[in-house]
């Protein structure tokens, strides 16, 4: 972010609280999602819901394609806090959050964040600063005015994903790799810049 008078850029770094359990709940639930997202790293235990049907658990895998659809979709707004189990829509999805909320909080609890530093032992955020300053002086000018969000999920490889032309998703692989973040932001930032 550049201070002083004006408008300015801002990079907002974050860890996406309900992408993260929506993917806790497909992987504890096995649910193949074919949006080329890996499991959570490190592995999360299994879940079996008791004497559910083959058509609830069918049901259970639609309702969690419509709900991981639905966050995509509004990306780069997130909800902090927990999720609103009222607005999700079937009964089995509803009663699979209630149930695996606490286990995934415990799950993330004993899986932090690794600190936010590179490879290169530099912050993300300074990270980002010196990328725009780079753009800055590749184009001759100041960067204009823009917002950006990068949200990190645990997740095992250096893998992102475009969610918004204002929003990309990356592992913690690859927010923790400095050439690689550096690559993978250049283009989107100049872009706006």
């Amino acid at each position: 972010m550049r201070y002083g008078p004006g408008p300015s850029w801002m990079v907002s770094l974050g860890e996406p609280h309900d992408l993260f359990f929506a993917l806790y709940v497909r992987d504890a639930l096995t649910i193949v999602d074919g949006d080329d997202f890996p499991p959570l790293a490190p592995v999360v235990p299994l879940w079996k819901p008791a004497g559910w049907s083959g058509a609830q658990r069918a049901a259970l895998a639609d309702q969690w394609h419509g709900w991981w659809a639905a966050l995509i979709a509004n990306r780069p707004e997130t909800r902090p806090g927990g999720p609103d189990f009222g607005s999700t829509r079937g009964t089995e999805l509803r009663d699979v959050q209630r149930e695996l909320f606490h286990p995934a909080r415990r799950w993330r609890a004993e899986h932090p964040s690794p600190p936010r530093r590179t490879n290169a032992n530099v912050p993300p955020p300074l990270l980002v600063t010196r990328l725009v300053q780079d753009i800055e002086r590749a184009l001759g000018r100041r960067a204009a005015p823009f917002r950006y969000v990068v949200e990190s999920i645990p997740t095992a490889g250096r893998r992102y994903w475009d969610l918004s032309p204002a929003g990309l998703l990356v592992s913690e692989d690859l927010l923790a790799d400095a050439d690689g973040l550096r690559d993978v932001l250049r283009p989107r930032l100049t872009a706006l810049a």
